[in-house]
């Protein structure tokens, strides 16, 4: 157990290092030149631009998001999607047949959209709003 002796020793300490590392804070700050102020000053303006242009730039991803997702459901994106997706399965057919007991069942056309999605979709997380990307090919029992 602790006694009023000890903590008094205890809290007389911790003001003592308590008071010597506001001094080495203050020695440091007093040590930094007026180079490394302008490159403090220059850092922080930047970092402000960043955070100010961040919606900008958001807004900027997020139309690129849907017109890649309307892109892939038009009519038109379904059909190249289509032609690479029979690309991809006649390389496949080519490669040995070892290869093929790997790959056959894990690459199809859902697993492809799929990835398509997670990639728009870790994209759209990343730089801009976080917004649901549904690509049409994919659903299996009504999940998407």
């Amino acid at each position: 157990m602790i006694n009023s002796l000890d903590r008094q020793i205890y809290y007389k300490n911790l003001k003592t290092l308590g008071g010597k590392s506001m001094e080495l804070v203050k020695n440091y700050i007093g040590s930094i030149t007026k180079q490394g102020w302008i490159g403090i000053a220059l850092a922080l303006v930047f970092i402000i631009v960043i955070i100010i242009s961040k919606k900008k730039y958001a807004d900027t991803v997020e139309k690129a998001i849907r017109l890649s997702e309307d892109s892939f459901n038009s009519g038109e994106g379904q059909k190249k999607l289509a032609a690479a997706i029979a690309y991809i399965q006649n390389a496949i057919t080519l490669m040995p047949w070892y290869v093929r007991l790997v790959i056959v069942p894990v690459i199809n056309k859902k697993s492809i959209i799929d990835a398509i999605e997670r990639t728009l979709q870790r994209i759209s997380n990343t730089f801009g709003k976080g917004s649901k990307v549904d690509i049409k090919g994919n659903e299996e029992d009504g999940e998407n």
